[in-house]
C-alpha cells in the first residue's frame, strides 16, 4: 500500500487517513439505514454518530499521547494529528460508553 495517496500543493493525503474517513462515512450510512429500520429518526442517528465519532477520535489521540509522552502532553500536541498517533483501543474505550 502506498503511504501517500495523492499530494496537492504540498498537502499530502495519506492512505491511512483516506481509508479511515471512508470507513467513518460508510459506518454513518449503514447506521442511519439500520436506525430507520427499527424506527430511529435519521436526525437522532446523526447526533449519535457525531458524538460517538468525536469521542472515539479524542479517546484514540489521548491514549496515544499517554503512551508516548515524548511527543509532548500539550494542547498543541493533542491537536497535531498530522504528526501521527491514533490508537484503536483508545477509540473503543471512549467511544463505546458514549
Amino acid at each position: 500500500m502506498h503511504p501517500v495517496l495523492v499530494e496537492i500543493s504540498g498537502f499530502a493525503v495519506h492512505m491511512y487517513g483516506f481509508l479511515g474517513a471512508t470507513g467513518f462515512l460508510l459506518m454513518a450510512v449503514v447506521a442511519i439505514m439500520q436506525g430507520k429500520k427499527i424506527g430511529i429518526p435519521a436526525e437522532r442517528m446523526s447526533d449519535l454518530i457525531f458524538w460517538t465519532s468525536l469521542a472515539a477520535i479524542v479517546g484514540s489521540r489521548a491514549v496515544f499521547l499517554i503512551q508516548n509522552p515524548g511527543d509532548g502532553l500539550s494542547i498543541s500536541a493533542f491537536f497535531n494529528i498530522r504528526s501521527g498517533g491514533l490508537v484503536f483501543y483508545g477509540a473503543m474505550l471512549v467511544g463505546i460508553p458514549v
